[in-house]
Formats: C-alpha cells, structure tokens, sequence
C-alpha cells in the first residue's frame, strides 16, 4: 500500500513539473498587444547594451519613450523577482538587441516578466507607434561627472579668495 502511495505523490509531482509553470496560471488571458500597451504604466524603445543576473537583468539603452514618466538614456530593467528566486515567469534578455519593453514601474525599479508585453522589436511595432513619443533624458555619464555652473561658480569664487589671501599674506 505504501508503495502505491508514494508511486501516486511521485506521479502528481512529475505531472506538475511537466505542465506549464505559474506563468502560464498567473498571467491572464493577454489581451490585444495595443490594448496591452495602452494599459502598461511604462513603454519604451531600447536596445540591451549589457546583460546580469543570468540573463534577467538589463541595461538598456533607451531610445524613444512611447508613455509613462521621463526616463534617462540608461535604465535597468529587471526581468526576475527579486524575492524568489527563479521562477517560470521570468523574462530573459539577449545582448545587443532591440525591444519594445512595457515593464511596471515598483517603488522607481523598473521590473518585467513573461506577463508585459515587452517584446524583441519588429518592423510591423512601427505601427504601433504613437503621434508623440518622447526622448530620454541625457544620462548623467553622457556628460561626465560634470559640476554644473552653481558649482563652477563657487569653485571659482573660492579659488579667487584663495589667491587674494596668498597675495594679503605675503605684501605683509
């Protein structure tokens, strides 16, 4: 009886590994990619400039922003959920390629699964494309550390306080 009973917990086991994952139970049903796009809280176009976290995490190079907030020329999107691990709903990204990406936006982390609809880009997205599309905003790197002219400004004020001090001290 025993072995029957282990045969059967085995059996259920197998079946479940080999039917299709929680991406599959916990997306719904997914609706048409326009209707799809207009409800995500972010889309933009990039193209995947570096890959980490074996292959879930990506730095990607922004190029136009469709809707959502402003973002900068480079942005991470994170494929995984950071809690648990790996899991079927996953979304992986390839190096160097173009993608349409409609992630959520959490807590300002841009996080994505097999559930958006972000996608590799194709020809046929261009028709997807809104009247007004919006450009990233430079990223800070792109500019170098930079200062800023407030900081120029005080730099050299205080640079010009210094030399007159040196010149005080040594007419006395």
């Amino acid at each position: 009886m025993r072995v029957q009973h282990v045969s059967a917990a085995v059996g259920v086991w197998l079946a479940s590994a080999l039917l299709p994952g929680t991406a599959a139970a916990s997306c719904q049903e997914f609706p048409p990619l326009e209707q799809h796009l207009a409800q995500a809280e972010v889309v933009f176009v990039g193209t995947v400039s570096g890959i980490t976290d074996e292959r879930r995490t990506a730095l990607v190079e922004v190029e136009e922003v469709w809707s959502g907030p402003e973002l900068p020329a480079r942005v991470t999107v994170h494929g995984g959920f950071e809690d648990l691990g790996f899991t079927t709903a996953d979304r992986y990204f390839d190096e160097g390629v173009r993608y349409l990406f409609a992630p959520s936006l959490n807590a300002g982390r841009l996080e994505d699964n097999s559930c958006t609809a972000t996608r590799e880009w194709t020809d046929d997205l261009v028709a997807l494309r809104p009247s007004v599309v919006a450009t990233p905003v430079p990223a800070e790197s792109d500019a170098g550390p930079g200062i800023g002219l407030p900081g120029l400004a005080v730099g050299l004020a205080i640079l010009a306080v210094g030399a007159l001090s040196i010149v005080a001290f040594r007419r006395r």
